[in-house]
C-alpha cells in the first residue's frame, strides 16, 4: 500500500486505512472501487483549484474514506433497489457514522469532519447539520463533487448511467445550489482529465486496487 504510505505520516494510522480498507473490499468491492474513483477524482479537481500537494494528499484520504460510514449500514438497506423515506434517513446517518469511526482510528479531527460533511450542499440544503457555502470544509466540498460525478457515472444503486458529457453538464447546472461555483469551474477545467482517471479506475478489480494502494 505504497500510496497510504505517502499519504499519511503516522503508522498506526496506515494500520487503520489498511484494516478500514480491506473491510470495506470484502464487504462491498464495488464501494472500493467507487472510494478509489472518488479518491482520484477530487485529487484532479484540487489541482485545478490550486490546492498545493500535501493539501491534495489529505484530500485524497478523505476521498478514500468518505464512504466508509455505510459499513455500519445494513446491507439488506444497501441492496435495496426501492427505499422507504425510513431507509433514506437510515441511510443518511452514514456520514456521522464514518465519521465516528474515522475520529477513533485516525489521529486528528480534520478527517472526520470532512467525511461528515461530504452531502452539505453550497445552499445550506445539505446533511447532517445544514452547512452552507464556507462553513462547508473546503476538502468535503471538492468530494461532494467527485462522489456526484462517479455515482452518476456508474450503473447500479437507484440510478441511471449517464455520459461524462451529461453528468458534466449536471455539475456545471448544480453550481451555487448544490455545489461551491468556484470548484465547479475547476472540475469542468480537468474534465478530460476526470474522463480519464473513471475509465481506468472502473477498468479495474477491488482486489487489483487494494494492492495498488
Amino acid at each position: 500500500m505504497k500510496h497510504l504510505k505517502n499519504a499519511i505520516v503516522n503508522r498506526k494510522d496506515i494500520v487503520s486505512a489498511r484494516i478500514l480498507l480491506n473491510v470495506l473490499e470484502k464487504a462491498d468491492p464495488d464501494g472500493l472501487v467507487h472510494a478509489v474513483c472518488v479518491a482520484e477524482i477530487s485529487k484532479i479537481i484540487a489541482s485545478g483549484a490550486g490546492l498545493d500537494k500535501t493539501g491534495r494528499t489529505e484530500l485524497w484520504l478523505a476521498g478514500l474514506l468518505h464512504d466508509v460510514g455505510k459499513l455500519g449500514v445494513p446491507a439488506e438497506i444497501l441492496n435495496r433497489k426501492k427505499v422507504s423515506k425510513s431507509d433514506k434517513r437510515y441511510l443518511r446517518k452514514h456520514v456521522s457514522i464514518g465519521r465516528y469511526m474515522v475520529d477513533r482510528f485516525f489521529s486528528g479531527g480534520a478527517l472526520g469532519r470532512t467525511i461528515e460533511a461530504h452531502h452539505e450542499r453550497h445552499d445550506g440544503k445539505g446533511y447532517p447539520r445544514g452547512l452552507a457555502g464556507e462553513d462547508v470544509p473546503f476538502d468535503a466540498r471538492i468530494i461532494a463533487i467527485a462522489d456526484y460525478y462517479d455515482t452518476a457515472r456508474s450503473a447500479g444503486w437507484l440510478l441511471t448511467h449517464r455520459s461524462h458529457e451529461t453528468v458534466m453538464k449536471e455539475i456545471n447546472d448544480l453550481a451555487g445550489s448544490q455545489f461551491d461555483p468556484a470548484l465547479v469551474k475547476a472540475a469542468i477545467a480537468k474534465s478530460v482529465d476526470i474522463q480519464v482517471v473513471h475509465k481506468s479506475v472502473h477498468g479495474a478489480r477491488a482486489r487489483d486496487l487494494i494492492k495498488w494502494l
